[in-house]
């Protein structure tokens, strides 16, 4: 097995979730700090306007569960119970995502092939598993991706090398897979399999005003820019660009028109400008990271940017500038392997340790944006956390 599949195929995400804890009892304590939640199949969703974000929860790669965490005052996790046939995901889930007003989750299953639907009740916190839908259109889905208006969903799938598209519906939350998938190279199908020769479709994003979405080829190194139809869901191909490094793994982008592209083997991010008229990228600058990033992330305030790096067991640290320029400003040590992790509320940071089974917590400085190990360093998870989300 080649050394790029055998980074994709370990970094299914780790979903930590977190979620409002309410007053029922519940089964399968998680941790060594515990408090209780329930999880409740066939519950009747209690809808929220806007998240809480009070709750992690988080996807364990190799044991192929959520994992589920009530946030303290402090910032600290504190381990909820969830019944067990709830939580299961697909096998080695690689990616999560939660809708806009915290109501429904998201998460890819790689070697199944599958996207797992689950419901959260935000009064009582119980979470429901409501759908199980087969990802027929591609193989090895990497991660899920939310349109900017939360009525579609699309999944980059690295084997097929395409995206794949779902319409979500706005009651029920539940998928529905469409017959179009569009391959990083611009090819659309019918069926869903397109194909680029040497792609590996990896990350999916949206730029901020949600008019433009690019996609990471792992294996030719490039980025791909697509206009998004707001009324059909389709992803209009415009151009590809250079990722202007090696194995373009993640994408993110700030309120102030500029993306940042991680590539994992040329251990650097490229920062772009973004232009708002035809959502075309110019270079920057290119930044070094540690030794094998696989995960970064940007504080909504958009002033600071974080980086795992798992061949260092280090998370390094950055400021935003005006210019989209990037200042170091230092590392921290994360334990054995950090995988994906999650910001919640600009204030701490939660990263899946996959070698020691643990999420591992910092909080930010609002000043300078450093990360500090809280008091209470590390949590029990599942096997091989990874990423989660904050609702």
């Amino acid at each position: 097995m080649s050394n790029v599949k055998k980074n994709i195929l370990f970094t299914a995400l780790t979903i930590n979730l977190i979620s409002c804890v309410g007053n029922n009892s519940s089964i399968n304590t998680l941790g060594n700090s515990t408090q209780t939640a329930s999880i409740m199949a066939g519950s009747t969703t209690a809808e929220c306007s806007t998240p809480r974000y009070d709750h992690y929860y988080a996807y364990n790669t190799m044991s192929n569960d959520l994992s589920a965490y009530a946030i303290d005052k402090g910032g600290e996790l504190i381990s909820i119970s969830l019944n067990i046939p709830e939580i299961h995901t697909g096998i080695r889930p690689a990616g999560i995502a939660a809708s806009a007003d915290g109501n429904y989750i998201y998460v890819a299953g790689q070697m199944d092939n599958t996207i797992s639907v689950y419901s959260h009740n935000c009064l009582d916190n119980s979470l429901t598993k409501i759908q199980v839908i087969a990802e027929s259109f591609g193989v090895y889905p990497f991660t899920v991706t939310l349109s900017p208006d939360g009525k579609y969903l699309y999944v980059p799938n690295y084997t097929t090398n395409d995206i794949s598209m779902f319409t979500i519906n706005e009651t029920t939350g539940k998928l529905t897979p469409l017959s179009t998938a569009y391959a990083p190279n611009g090819t659309v199908t019918t069926n869903g399999i397109g194909t680029m020769a040497g792609g590996g479709a990896l990350p999916l994003k949206f730029e901020n005003t949600g008019k433009y979405a690019y996609a990471g080829n792992y294996g030719s190194n490039t980025v791909s820019l697509f206009k998004y139809n707001d009324t059909t869901g389709d992803l209009i191909y415009i151009q590809t660009f250079s990722s202007n490094g090696v194995g373009p793994r993640r994408i993110m982008s700030d309120n102030n028109g500029h993306l940042y592209v991680l590539n994992e083997f040329s251990n650097n991010i490229s920062a772009y400008n973004i232009n708002p008229t035809d959502g075309s990228l110019s270079l920057i600058n290119v930044f070094s990271t540690g030794v094998d990033p696989i995960y970064m992330f940007i504080t909504t305030t958009d002033r600071f940017l974080y980086v795992s790096n798992a061949g260092e067991n280090t998370v390094s640290q950055y400021q935003i500038l005006s210019d989209g320029n990037l200042n170091n400003i230092g590392t921290v040590s994360t334990g054995m392997n950090p995988r994906d992790f999650y910001v919640c509320q600009d204030r701490y940071l939660y990263v899946g340790v996959a070698n020691e089974n643990k999420l591992n917590m910092f909080s930010i400085n609002d000043l300078d944006g450093k990360l500090s190990a809280m008091s209470t360093f590390s949590i029990s998870a599942g096997m091989s956390p990874s990423g989660g989300v904050c609702i």
